[in-house]
């Protein structure tokens, strides 16, 4: 139990000589009780005020809020719950989770990049669990491991500060060693990831996305870039990264805060770090520490040769797509920086217990005329291009594509991706994905900037119907945008929906 006497010391600020004592803390007020300490944060929807009644109802007795100076008052309906304003430091959340949260499994990896963590979490994942380590993950997929572990779940990629550093805290009490979670650019430029959580980071991708938080490039790298800077072993970077260079510099003389200086240091500083750099990438290159050659492609497999620190493995991996191999050499380069064996690692591939996360490049079905269906995660312009272009390699006589936009998102991906699918697919069906609040035919108009003579179709389920109706022999379709998901948001609604559903009901394939 933590009393307030150690929470005022923490933060070394006055909170008066008031009594408490805690088992937990949080913000969210949910998760709130009795003896929980309650963090009073205003968000988009509520006040302070707001959040504080609603802790207060579950029962909550003492809530800390941000004040000029140091008050308190008592809830009138209720005496003995009270919320006390303080004029409390700026990362009160981090001292105060590092205070309730002190423990950390002994190996941690963090992976960021527009596409690939998932996958790469995956990877890794299969990896501990068939070396029979004891892990968890967090991440798009939820949260998953070797262990049940109670411990809060977030619904977003990257958890706040205090869930997350909740669930290393308790993995490591209850005797979890591995730890894989996503670090998304919202959560490194929220500060989401403790100092502390990071033994080996990966950066598997960077391309166009978030646009509507980050507003440039520039800061969208610098997002990223910043896991560098908190990993103790060593920091992966795919080779692709570096690649964007060119697209910084020409943004740079549009930017006033981005010198030449300021920029070499955002590309460069993890260099500088006690922590070492290591590429990765396809391709046989000197500069690569981690590689992978792709030989052929089938529809259902790969065969490769992959190199990690001059070990090498001839083989084949039960899925398409140089990008998924690329976060598989990712994954593998983790595994073994953290202590793991590439020959147990690649025995495991060998033997088919490493296999693509779900909703990534799947194939759902061969078709009703032979060729495939498949499902992906792809909501980038680039992500997109990648997996059409996985596709496109099997040689179809016809490629298809299904896709909408999310909205209330960046709106400037949109065009760029109707132009990908129309540049890289023989046809394409334009349908919702996620609306929201938005206009789902303004999202719709704006794809269709990139490809004038897509055929619209606005229910997602009727599209992917019309799509498999047009299959003849040896075509393909993707369905894009949702992947694993099993919902789609309209409006505040949250309705059941899954892409693989609707393939094999329409099929004949559903169990139901």
């Amino acid at each position: 139990m933590i009393t307030l006497q150690e929470v005022s010391n923490a933060l070394g600020v006055d909170l008066g000589n008031i009594y408490g004592k805690f088992s937990d803390i949080s913000m969210h007020s949910d998760r709130s009780g009795p003896d929980v300490l309650f963090l009073a944060i205003p968000s988009i929807r509520y006040t302070a005020k707001d959040v504080t009644y609603m802790a207060w109802k579950k029962g909550t007795r003492v809530v800390l809020a941000w004040g000029n100076e140091y008050r308190y008052f008592e809830n009138s309906d209720q005496p003995g719950q009270i919320c006390i304003f303080q004029n409390l430091p700026k990362n009160t959340v981090h001292i105060l989770g590092r205070l309730f949260y002190p423990c950390r499994p002994s190996l941690k990896c963090a992976v960021t990049g527009t596409n690939g963590k998932t996958s790469t979490v995956f990877f890794l994942s299969q990896l501990w669990q068939t070396s029979k380590k004891s892990w968890v993950s967090m991440g798009t997929l939820g949260t998953q491991g070797s262990l049940h572990i109670d411990f809060p779940t977030s619904n977003i990629n990257t958890a706040d500060y205090l869930t997350l550093s909740c669930a290393l805290h308790k993995s490591a009490q209850q005797g979890v060693g591995c730890f894989a979670y996503e670090a998304s650019s919202h959560g490194l430029h929220q500060n989401r990831v403790p100092q502390d959580a990071v033994d080996v980071g990966i950066w598997t991708s960077f391309s166009q996305d978030h646009l509507d938080y980050h507003k440039t490039m520039q800061d969208y790298w610098q997002a990223k870039a910043s896991l560098g800077k908190l990993c103790c072993k060593a920091w992966l970077v795919n080779d692709k990264v570096f690649q964007y260079r060119k697209i910084l510099e020409k943004g740079r003389e549009s930017n006033d805060s981005l010198s030449q200086k300021n920029f070499e240091n955002i590309l460069d500083y993890s260099l500088k770090s006690a922590c070492p750099l290591l590429r990765y990438g396809l391709g046989n290159k000197t500069s690569l520490w981690g590689q992978c050659t792709i030989h052929k492609q089938h529809y259902h497999h790969t065969k490769v040769s992959i190199r990690i620190d001059g070990y090498v493995w001839n083989g084949t991996v039960p899925w398409i797509g140089s990008f998924q191999c690329e976060n598989l050499v990712a994954s593998l380069g983790a595994f073994y920086l953290l202590g793991g064996s590439l020959d147990d690692a690649f025995e495991a591939i060998s033997s088919g217990h490493i296999s693509a996360p779900p909703g990534r490049l799947e194939r759902v079905s061969d078709g009703p005329a032979g060729g495939g269906i498949y499902i992906d995660y792809a909501h980038t312009p680039d992500g997109l291009y990648q997996v059409l272009k996985a596709l496109r390699a099997l040689n179809p006589k016809k490629l298809g594509v299904i896709f909408g936009c999310g909205g209330e998102r960046d709106t400037g991906k949109r065009e760029k991706m109707g132009k990908i699918a129309k540049d890289n697919a023989d046809w394409v069906i334009l349908t919702d994905d996620n609306p929201r609040f938005e206009d789902p035919e303004k999202i719709l108009d704006d794809i269709q900037k990139g490809c004038p003579l897509a055929q619209r179709i606005r229910c997602r389920s009727a599209a992917i119907r019309a799509g498999i109706s047009s299959m003849k022999q040896d075509h393909i379709i993707l369905i894009a945008g949702k992947g694993h998901e099993a919902f789609q948001w309209i409006g505040s609604d949250r309705i059941a929906f899954q892409d693989r559903e609707v393939v094999e009901e329409y099929l004949g394939l559903s169990s139901v």
